[in-house]
């Protein structure tokens, strides 16, 4: 499944949602969100204002589910499908800055 998120938080929530991303990437998040985290190709991830940020990402709708069920407590989802194919290289050399690519 192939969707395009566009995340929102609260300014004063800014501060918490930072914490939680240095703390998930020391891995203190629940099992089930780092392994939810594996399985998601996260392609595009732009912050294009201090409360808002848009990424496209892949992967199986449970997985999906328990990544965005982490952050909601913190962060607004919304939730579009695309017709983006996030494992072609073109698409990849196009939107992506080199350093973002996970491999």
């Amino acid at each position: 499944m192939r969707l395009s998120s566009i995340i929102k938080w609260k300014p004063e929530n800014a501060e918490a949602v930072y914490k939680r991303f240095e703390e998930f990437g020391k891995g203190n998040a629940p099992d089930d969100v780092k392994q939810a985290f594996n399985n998601i190709n996260v392609i595009v991830w732009e912050k294009l204002a201090s409360n808002r940020v848009v990424s496209v990402i892949e992967g199986e709708e449970l997985d999906l589910t328990i990544w965005i069920s982490y952050w909601q407590n913190l962060a607004d989802f919304e939730i579009i499908e695309t017709s983006i194919n996030l494992l072609d290289p073109e698409v990849l050399r196009k939107y992506m800055p080199p350093s973002f690519i996970r491999k």
